[in-house]
């Protein structure tokens, strides 16, 4: 969100006769429609079945024209007002919801409507699936009554590229179809020319205007990504469309808010309407209370655009406790909203005294015997020294003398493909290179944490090795039927070895490898391949997992209530392959097992405890982190009073110095900040904390 998205207008529809459709081409930087409901990889159908994404192969790559078999519309579906229940999919880019199609459309598109295509379809018409990897998938996303159910081109080929992904999407309750146009990559630099559009019938078709030579807007001569950061997406959505009609698609809420402090009510509209957007009312109202409205006037929003709007009027939650906030958009250039079912956007919001930090958990697949895997341990190195209170980093070993059996056997699941790879917080799954570590810790740091993770005492006997960890967790939400667990992992840095599978295969040893690969302790592109076992340490190595990689059943109540604080005890033994108990950690997280993903962590030394750095940084909570235009600073631990809170960014510079009088809720404006990383300096009377911060916008 934050970012106006820009429409399209040079391809707006030409609906032919008497067409029941109307067409909001748009372009959606960073997700596809429907939000992030389809976040899946991009990707050839061997690589989606190898890595369990839950796709479906309708059709696989062939040189002859064809029909699927008919395929089961998952869900109640209305085509041109009337019900379907299957379709069928062409190979070359037709899908059709009539039981008799006739000949299959060739892979040489015409302008709509089309003698060649059968009645009641939707064409991304103009691919063909010729290719090895070429295939038709489908899958569908989300819960009932909002669900979509994607059909994939993936991997399929036009007359002028080497192979491009579209996709034609079915919507639950709205019945809107879009076509969406992922990536393309085009050796020669050539594009597609295909038609997209609907025929209903003969004569009743509506298609964007470029048919039949739409453009790719995702081509890379070099490739382009797999995720939809880059799609563009038209809808064919079905009636007439109204003069006036504000849908609300999107918010900028944390789910986790301080009590006692105001709150920007950010949200994202589209005028779906056939008017220009000048002047409308915004509303919104808590737990069912009084609607707070505020006019808001001197906009210019064209029919299909989307925009962002915050509320002038924040909203301040008066104690702890959780809250539905609903808000809509009305009176648009004084007239009535003429389409009422898409006008509120509702939320869950919590409010506590002291939110809590989030540890982001990064689990790294590695192996020494892998040549690219140094690049994770450089990723690694430096996302941990950057954040050092508020990332966990664990190196899971494979097929090395560092492996431990039990978590390498289980790693997959929420890491899944080959070697260097990584989980973070077990639901995002980036390569652990620097930069998309850092990217995929800012999206954590996004998510507000539903709980909150403790290391009370550790007791250590050095002599037996007996670890007991006492932790607890509180919970910031309500949980039902839910199946939380509690994990323990050891860790070790500084590890070595001196035989031969202590030595770090190296593939970046070679000036036609890419760039000098720099960090770790070294260029790697200078050294050698392998690296020798007496010049690698180790760090953040995996020693042990308790009681294993899911976790302790029943250690969580299947039902939690906001506010509740849970304990738990959990035993171990320091593993024999351990070198320095010194250099050992203990991780406890909390996850939910049944999405695997990681609600929060703790990491402490396992001698001397919680360290005075640790104990430091726990005294100052620093949210959102990253922060936009501004973020809360809540040292009152530090002893109350007065704090002096000053920014450093990276090249030394004070850019922000002032004294805060509430220290449990100073506010910093960071709106004339640049993007980047800073030091934060919160001083009491007697003591003074550093932490970074990023600004991201």
């Amino acid at each position: 969100m934050k970012k106006l998205y820009a429409l399209f207008t040079l391809l707006l529809a030409c609906g032919v006769i008497n067409a029941q459709y109307y067409l909001l081409p748009a372009f959606d930087a960073g997700n596809n429609p429907g939000g992030t409901l389809n976040d899946d990889p991009e990707q050839t159908e061997a690589f989606l079945a190898q890595n369990n994404y839950g796709w479906t192969t309708i059709m696989g790559s062939t040189s002859t024209d064809t029909w699927s078999s008919s395929q089961t519309i998952p869900f109640n579906f209305n085509f041109n007002g009337t019900a379907v229940t299957s379709y069928a999919v062409s190979n070359t880019g037709v899908l059709t919801f009539s039981s008799s199609p006739g000949l299959v459309p060739p892979s040489n598109p015409s302008a709509l409507p089309s003698p060649l295509i059968p009645n009641m379809s939707v064409c991304a018409w103009g691919i063909n699936l010729s290719g090895g990897n070429d295939a038709v998938v489908r899958k569908t996303f989300g819960t009932a009554p909002n669900r979509q159910h994607w059909i994939m081109y993936a991997s399929a080929s036009t007359a002028t590229t080497n192979w491009t992904y579209w996709s034609i999407v079915l919507e639950e309750s709205t019945n809107s179809i879009y076509v969406v146009d992922q990536r393309t990559y085009s050796q020669s630099g050539g594009n597609c020319a295909i038609t997209v559009g609907i025929q209903v019938s003969a004569g009743n078709a509506i298609q964007v205007s470029a048919s039949p030579s739409v453009s790719s807007n995702t081509t890379a001569t070099g490739g382009n990504g797999d995720d939809p950061s880059d799609n563009t997406w038209y809808e064919f959505a079905y009636g007439t469309q109204a003069s006036y009609d504000l849908a609300a698609t999107d918010y900028d809420v944390l789910p986790l808010v301080q009590t006692g402090s105001g709150v920007d009510i950010d949200i994202q509209l589209r005028n779906r309407g056939s008017m220009n957007v000048s002047s409308m009312d915004l509303n919104y109202r808590v737990n069912g209370g009084s609607t707070v409205t505020a006019g808001i006037s001197s906009l210019n929003i064209a029919s299909g655009d989307f925009f962002d709007v915050t509320h002038p009027t924040q909203w301040t939650p008066s104690v702890d406790g959780s809250y539905t906030v609903e808000v809509w958009g009305s009176n648009i250039n004084g007239n009535a909203d003429g389409v009422n079912g898409n006008d509120t956007i509702t939320f869950s919001v919590a409010a506590v005294a002291n939110p809590p930090q989030r540890v982001v958990v990064i689990e790294e697949k590695t192996g020494t015997w892998c040549g690219w895997c140094p690049r994770g341990l450089v990723g690694m190195d430096d996302i941990t020294k950057q954040y050092p209170n508020t990332v966990a980093g664990i190196a899971v070993h494979n097929n090395d003398p560092m492996e431990v059996s039990t978590y390498d056997a289980n790693i997959n699941v929420v890491a899944p493909g080959g070697y260097p790879g990584s989980a973070v917080d077990r639901v995002l799954g980036p390569d652990p290179n620097t930069a998309d570590l850092q990217d995929a810790y800012d999206e954590r740091q996004d998510v507000s944490p539903s709980a909150s993770v403790a290391i009370n005492t550790i007791t250590y006997n050095s002599g037996t090795g007996q670890i007991s960890v006492d932790a607890s967790a509180e919970f910031f939400a309500t949980y039902s039927n839910s199946d939380l667990r509690f994990v323990m992992v050891l860790t070790e840095d500084g590890v070595t070895g001196t035989s031969s599978g202590y030595a770090q295969v190296n593939y970046y040893s070679s000036t036609s490898q890419n760039l000098p690969l720099n960090g770790y302790g070294r260029n790697w592109q200078t050294s050698p391949n392998p690296v020798p076992a007496s010049q690698m340490v180790y760090d953040h190595v995996a020693r042990g997992i308790y009681p294993g990689f899911f976790g302790a059943a029943n250690s969580v109540p299947a039902n939690v209530s906001f506010g509740q604080t849970v304990n738990y005890t959990m035993n171990a033994t320091l593993p024999s392959a351990v070198q320095d108990d010194n250099k050992v950690h203990v991780i406890v997280m909390v996850v939910d097992n049944s999405t695997y993903e990681i609600l929060n962590a703790k990491s402490v030394s396992l001698i001397g405890g919680v360290s005075v750095e640790e104990e430091l940084a726990a005294d100052v909570q620093v949210y959102p982190n990253p922060a936009k235009d501004r973020f809360f600073v809540n040292a009152e631990a530090m002893g109350g009073g007065s704090i002096q809170i000053s920014l450093v960014n990276n090249v030394g510079q004070v850019v922000y110095t002032a004294e805060h009088d509430n220290a449990a809720a100073a506010e910093i404006n960071t709106a004339n900040l640049s993007n980047g990383v800073y030091i934060l300096n919160v001083t009491s009377e007697d003591k003074t904390v550093t932490e970074r911060i990023s600004i991201v916008k």
